[in-house]
């Protein structure tokens, strides 16, 4: 580039600049450094772009006076980097700084396809041109929601790929969706854990799911917000000491009605010695297995049926019911997870098996009726369960009066062919 200027200061300076490469100038305060960068160069750079576009175009674009100067040749198109501190907003961006977004509008407006209309209209600064949702700032609020699960045993990965905790979970994401709020899954193991996700977090509230009694009350006042609980059944005292906690709810099957649905309606199908199959549990804490446990027995008192405390069988059970299936027809499992191992296991040992033994699980989960045979079960819709969940939530956030501190949700039954009628 060739440069003859009478700018300023600049009086009968006449200097050669190469392209594609770094040109530093420097001098003593007052020579005249800032005028030829910034009042010669870069304003007929400016002045010479501009001259491309049409006079409608130019008048949306940045205004550059004609440096007195006598001659520049091979002048290309120049991007200025001042040293001036960016006093920019919330709404600068690289292209308000370089005034380069002016010229991207007109671009835009002139071979974007399909066009959104004048130049204006990419701008979002501008009504017509700015996000909705955003109003051209760039970000939005997000309401965040944390989902936290309490798993009785270490394995995390079996808390994720368990069926029932996925439809709880799909159940509280899809609404979590429709009402703009976003959901933070995580598999937590004690108070320190809650702590920190706090501090690293600004929630509006949790839902938690799978809490036992001891976990409850080593948490619960670690919460800072309102807090709902998916299936953590509490004694009576406890709750009573809760009442005036209101930013407290608890979402939960009533356990004892849908097990006590179950083992009805095996007797209805003639079954008299019905053995029991479950997690491990705590016995005399209240949970979901000690309710469901509960109701069985006190089922098959009230039929007057025989009750063997050998036919309640855990989870690392399964050789031993092998071992005992002649001594009953029937078996209530707490869940259909449990159910399909249990059945898979047994028809390895005789492919039969099932022509003999019913079975009966719990929650209707998308595969039970892809069993072989189709799981009968009692349906307790956890997608449904964490629908209710999020909205109970919701509703503490907001401050809504809550009537009920504890929601009971009723078991039904869904028949298929695992169960058959006594001959």
């Amino acid at each position: 580039m060739k440069l003859s200027t009478q700018e300023k200061q600049l009086k009968n300076v006449s200097l050669k600049i190469p392209k594609n490469k770094i040109s530093i100038f420097t001098s003593v305060s007052g020579s005249g450094k800032s005028s030829i960068v910034f009042d010669t160069i870069t304003q007929e750079a400016g002045r010479q772009l501009n001259d491309t576009y049409d006079s409608f175009t130019r008048l949306f674009l940045p205004k550059y006076s004609r440096p007195e100067v006598d001659e520049i040749d091979n002048l290309s198109t120049a991007i200025v980097v001042n040293q001036k501190k960016i006093g920019g907003s919330a709404r600068s961006t690289l292209g308000t700084i370089t005034n380069i977004n002016a010229l991207f509008r007109v671009l835009f407006s002139c071979f974007a396809t399909p066009s959104l209309g004048y130049a204006n209209a990419y701008s979002f600064n501008d009504p017509s041109g700015m996000c909705s949702v955003c109003q051209g700032i760039g970000k939005t609020i997000a309401f965040l929601i944390g989902l936290l699960y309490f798993s009785a045993i270490d394995n995390a990965d079996f808390v994720f790929s368990d069926p029932f905790t996925a439809e709880v979970l799909s159940g509280i994401e899809e609404q979590a969706k429709n009402h703009g709020y976003f959901v933070l899954v995580h598999n937590v193991n004690s108070a320190e854990d809650v702590k920190t996700i706090q501090r690293n977090w600004r929630f509006e509230g949790f839902i938690v799911v799978g809490v036992r009694v001891k976990e409850f009350l080593e948490l619960n006042n670690v919460f800072d917000g309102p807090v709902v609980y998916i299936d953590t059944h509490l004694s009576k005292e406890t709750l009573r000491e809760l009442e005036q906690q209101m930013n407290r709810l608890f979402v939960n099957t009533n356990d004892y009605q849908a097990s006590t649905l179950a083992v009805e309606h095996l007797i209805h199908y003639g079954h008299e010695k019905i053995a029991f199959l479950s997690f491990d549990y705590i016995v005399g804490e209240p949970s979901v297995i000690q309710e469901r446990h509960q109701a069985y027995i006190d089922t098959l008192k009230k039929y007057h049926l025989t009750f063997k405390s050998h036919w309640i069988y855990n989870n690392s059970e399964f050789e031993r019911i092998y071992q005992e299936l002649a001594e009953f027809t029937a078996i209530v499992v707490t869940g259909d997870y449990l159910a399909a191992k249990l059945v898979k296991f047994l028809k390895n040992k005789n492919k039969r098996v099932m022509e003999q033994l019913s079975i009966i699980g719990f929650d209707d989960i998308t595969f039970a009726e892809l069993m072989d045979p189709a799981l009968t079960t009692i349906r307790l819709n956890p997608g449904n369960k964490g629908a209710i969940a999020f909205h109970q939530l919701i509703g503490l956030a907001k401050q809504e009066e809550i009537k009920n501190q504890v929601l009971l949700l009723e078991g039904e039954l869904i028949s298929r062919a695992s169960v058959h009628k006594i001959k």
